[in-house]
């Protein structure tokens, strides 16, 4: 085992390199990366407020954390859609990542009870159908060790995809 003095000089090491600024080299590189590769910018990337969509003021003050390495907030989602039912995952992929292609956004749909077997969510489930036509629906989008859950449905007033959306991380 490691004496105290050894681990503290590793950490010290540790911290003066995360310390140092990067060579331009470096940078270049990580500006580079595109959002399909993983990484916070990968969920960053994907909408989740249209300009022009109302968002329910019962939709922006959610305070329940979804459960994962991130433990993120969810966070309310309102995207204009004219379609008379919810948007498949093709649809689904061009409606959150516009300048993305289907392999960049893979997208797959649930049923809240595959999403959520426990009912450990069922407050935030029960929000979102409070605000929509019908029952909630999960599409949920991987991009490496992150996934984006959108739990939503059609607004009553129609013209939009209602709902939250909660980041969770995987490694």
């Amino acid at each position: 085992m490691a004496s105290d003095a050894a681990y503290t000089a590793f950490l010290e090491q540790a911290n003066s390199n995360s310390n140092t600024q990067a060579d331009p080299g470096e940078q270049a590189t990580t500006t580079t990366t595109t959002p399909s590769q993983t990484g916070t910018d990968a969920v960053s990337t994907m909408k989740s407020v249209d300009d022009g969509v109302v968002v329910p003021e019962g939709l922006k003050g959610i305070t329940t954390t979804f459960i994962s390495e991130g433990d993120e907030k969810f966070e309310p989602v309102a995207l204009k859609w004219s379609g008379g039912r919810l948007p498949n995952a093709t649809q689904f992929c061009q409606l959150v990542c516009p300048d993305t292609d289907q392999a960049g956004c893979p997208v797959k749909l649930l049923l809240v009870d595959q999403w959520d077997p426990k009912g450990q969510y069922a407050d935030v489930v029960g929000l979102v159908e409070g605000y929509v036509r019908g029952e909630a629906r999960v599409y949920e989008i991987v991009r490496g060790t992150r996934r984006v859950f959108y739990v939503v449905g059609l607004g009553r007033e129609g013209g939009a995809v209602l709902g939250v959306r909660a980041l969770g991380v995987e490694s």
